[in-house]
């Protein structure tokens, strides 16, 4: 059994493999994508304040995570957060039925039917951003995709609830999930590099499998 530094160590290699932030320029859209971290909530705010888009969809029923947490879906709790940080009710709307990163994709997508969107700007986890770009690309290929996150460190991740074990079972279980939905077509095919499949297979095998698709 490897030390707790020592997984922290190989948990970090997935941290930074998950971490895809790109490139931003002023969007159509920013897209949060509801979760437990209301963080992502405050950087959407941020992001409308310095004008990278004049309008925020928040997305998300609730999740692995979050279900039971709120009386309130992920996207409401979001947006009521959102507001606090002087983004204006008017420039916010909410998608409540999406359960997964897909779903937050799509139904976005066929809820900003019509309204000519050429580019939009995901906001998500640091550790789920990978998974967003790959499947925007993918469900969304006629605009331009962007990621982002709020900028955390591994270290700075715990929040209230969460820990740095929940943190490392979520992106073991991720890191699969990207090998097995690019197989199965929810996305483009990703290539893990063997170093993060060897840091996965060591990460499970101490324990950390509470994520994994059955």
């Amino acid at each position: 059994m490897k030390s707790i530094e020592e997984i922290k160590i190989i948990a970090r290699k997935l941290w930074q493999f998950h971490s895809a932030q790109t490139p931003l320029k002023k969007s159509d859209v920013i897209i949060g994508l509801g979760s437990y971290d209301l963080r992502v909530a405050v950087h959407c705010a941020e992001l409308f304040q310095k004008q990278f888009a004049s309008k925020i969809i928040f997305t998300g029923k609730d999740g692995n995570w979050t279900r039971g947490k709120w009386q309130k879906t992920e996207a409401e709790v979001f947006a009521d957060k959102a507001m606090e940080y002087g983004t204006p009710k008017s420039a916010i709307q909410c998608e409540n039925y999406a359960t997964n990163i897909s779903e937050n994709i799509k139904f976005t997508k066929k809820m900003l039917e019509g309204h000519n969107i050429k580019s939009a700007i995901i906001v998500t986890k640091p550790n789920t951003t990978y998974r967003a770009l790959v499947t925007a690309q993918f469900v969304w290929p006629e605009i331009n995709v962007m990621v982002d996150s709020p900028l955390l460190t591994f270290e700075d991740f715990p929040v209230e609830g969460r820990t740095w074990e929940d943190l490392t079972n979520e992106m073991v279980g991720d890191l699969q999930r990207l090998k097995l939905y690019g197989e199965k077509g929810f996305h483009t095919k990703v290539t893990i590099p063997e170093d993060i499949w060897i840091a996965f297979e060591l990460l499970r095998d101490e324990g950390f499998n509470k994520h994994l698709v059955k």
